[in-house]
């Protein structure tokens, strides 16, 4: 048997974000393997449409509300929550010590979003126009204020009507920064930004997509004050 087939704990973030795994599970054979789902009891952004663009689709929202919860730390401690109390319930001999790790980190993170939320607290404007719709519960959190998105549907390009409404949109109310991310094609915010003026911040939502953001707290530290420092500089 492979060894990958003797795990007995899978965790997906879910809202139909890893549509793979209902297949890997079905391909690993048996019923040992547990499918722990980490978002549960997050309340979700539901999308409704951005009011410079038309309806949002593909990876970016989905059918139960945008899938980027963990981008919100308060999100992200519900998810090591769930974590946490699958291991104890696999290996309930170790339940301390889990228990243990789970408030050292807790703490860590109340530290940290205590930090970055008084970071931005400062910023006179919050005001950002994104590449792609990852930030909802980001911005929610930490008090920034999306006013634009340039591309809704991955793999598709927004129109010229699109493009030319936001760059109205951007010089009108003299927004700043448009916030990118690394995986991404730079190709529509540096347009956007050599039209208006604007600055573009490459951000990365996943840990380790950028240097210096090898943990999930590097990641946030990295994305709040690379953002704060653009949004202040401007």
């Amino acid at each position: 048997m492979s060894p990958a087939w003797k795990a007995r704990l899978l965790f997906e973030v879910g809202i139909g974000l890893e549509i793979w795994v209902s297949s890997l599970v079905k391909n690993a054979g048996g019923s040992a393997l547990q499918v722990i789902t980490t978002s549960q009891g997050i309340g979700l952004v539901r999308d409704h449409g951005d009011p410079h663009n038309h309806a949002h689709g593909g990876e970016g929202t989905v059918a139960g509300g945008n899938p980027h919860v963990w981008l919100d730390p308060e999100n992200a401690a519900i998810m090591l929550r769930h974590v946490t109390e699958a291991l104890i319930r696999v290996a309930p001999e170790h339940a301390a010590d889990f228990r243990n790790n789970q408030a050292a980190y807790l703490q860590q993170l109340d530290r940290v979003r205590k930090e970055l939320t008084d970071r931005v607290k400062r910023l006179p404007d919050r005001r950002f126009v994104a590449h792609h719709p990852a930030w909802p519960y980001f911005a929610r959190r930490f008090g920034f204020d999306i006013v634009g998105t340039v591309q809704l549907q991955p793999g598709t390009e927004p129109s010229a009507l699109q493009l030319q409404t936001l760059i109205t949109l951007i010089k009108k109310n003299r927004i700043k920064v448009i916030v990118s991310e690394i995986q991404l094609s730079q190709k529509f915010p540096d347009l956007l930004a050599k039209e208006t003026g604007a600055r573009v911040v490459v951000l990365t939502t996943l840990p380790g997509g950028l240097p210096g953001t090898d943990t999930y707290l590097d990641m946030l530290r990295y994305n709040v004050l690379q953002l704060a420092d653009a949004l202040e500089a401007a």
